[in-house]
């Protein structure tokens, strides 16, 4: 599952430097088959991930077309671990396409075609954590670390509105305090993005939303506390009205976003352009850990996570319609969601199990938009 997050106005020299790169080559690819799904009906697929990466979760999924998706996440061997890279070709054809790399853990995922695709998270390196993206080019994906900012940096999503306009935001630390951090890439290279200290940048930065060069959205909390919405107009950053909670970012305009709490209360706000107000009621058992908005926008969001039972402590898999109407034939197993996306009429949500015995396990569930 995606971490359970805790964890200048001008554009800052580039920091793209270099510290390691690996390319990795596509592994057991199936044949490209068509898909047809059936509305209102959820199908669990199997992961077929290889033998040492049985162990683990996806944290992230992205639809390319009517036959290419990828997700990405974490596995687990023994004591070591590295990132998991699925591409399906249709059907319920997923398979492993490079490993991504040890030490390396893997939280969102993007793509503008079947020849490039981008996915950030952090790798682990002598004590510190480096904010990595890799990249795939059509038959391989290429790994690189970014230049360090602070102690502990992470990059948790990323969203684009091109090829030559991705924003990637995170966290780092100087001390005890916890920032922003932003990168972005523009066709060439990628480069850190400072937001105003006026405009509260002492944060972690959740969720990204790029609907276009002069129009991204970037939530967070503050170290005080408080939820923060940002605004990147094209030249600076500002602060948007608060929502309650400091989740993830979906949406279609400047008057249509949608967050929700990575903590439990309030589960879904939607903002319309001057206020954020709160869809549905609060639900205390459900933990929110992603959004996607489907083509026929608010009719079609997508809430996913999972359901906290505190009499059994069994956590199991949640998703829901139009932002609160659970989706009853959803297979209900032992586990969690933390990345959902639409596509080509297609709805993939993404995750990890947690059986009473045995190991976890990636989650792959596949519906109609």
């Amino acid at each position: 599952m995606r971490r359970a997050i805790a964890v200048s106005a001008t554009v800052a020299s580039v920091l793209f430097a270099v510290t390691s790169t690996a390319a990795y080559a596509t592994v057991n690819t199936p044949a490209v088959t068509a898909t047809v799904c059936t509305s209102g009906v959820w199908t669990q697929e199997p992961a077929n991930v290889l033998p040492a990466m049985v162990s683990g979760g996806l944290n992230d999924v992205t639809v390319v077309s009517p036959t290419l998706a990828w997700a990405v996440g974490t596995y687990v061997h023994g004591s070591a671990y590295g990132s998991l890279i699925e591409k399906w070709t249709g059907g319920s054809s997923w398979a492993v396409v490079g490993t991504g790399g040890p030490r390396v853990q893997l939280d969102a995922v993007t793509s503008f075609g079947s020849r490039d695709a981008w996915a950030v998270g952090d790798i682990a390196s002598t004590g510190i954590t480096l904010p990595l993206v890799t990249h795939w080019n059509g038959s391989t994906w290429t790994r690189t670390t970014l230049a360090k900012v602070g102690r502990t940096d992470q990059l948790f999503d990323v969203s684009g509105s091109s090829r030559s306009d991705i924003w990637a935001i995170g966290s780092y630390r100087v001390g005890a305090a916890g920032h922003v951090l932003l990168e972005h890439y523009n066709g060439t290279a990628w480069s850190v993005v400072s937001i105003l200290a006026s405009q509260g940048p002492l944060a972690l930065g959740f969720g990204i939303l790029d609907l276009g060069p002069d129009q991204v959205y970037a939530s967070g909390q503050a170290d005080t506390g408080p939820a923060q919405l940002w605004e990147w107009t094209g030249i600076t950053w500002h602060l948007l009205p608060t929502p309650a909670g400091e989740g993830p970012l979906a949406g279609s305009s400047a008057s249509d976003l949608w967050t929700s709490d990575y903590i439990y209360g309030p589960d879904l706000e939607h903002y319309n352009g001057s206020k954020w107000s709160q869809v549905g009621p609060s639900n205390t058992n459900v933990e929110l850990v992603d959004l996607a908005e489907g083509s026929l926008g608010e009719a079609s969001l997508w809430s996913v996570g999972f359901v906290d039972n505190k009499t059994t402590n069994a956590i199991t898999t949640y998703i829901a319609e139009n932002g609160i109407r659970v989706t009853s034939s959803v297979p209900r197993t032992l586990g969690g969601l933390s990345g959902v996306a639409t596509g080509s009429g297609l709805v993939f949500a993404v995750g990890g199990s947690t059986p009473t015995t045995g190991h976890p396990e990636p989650l792959v569930y596949e519906g109609c938009d």
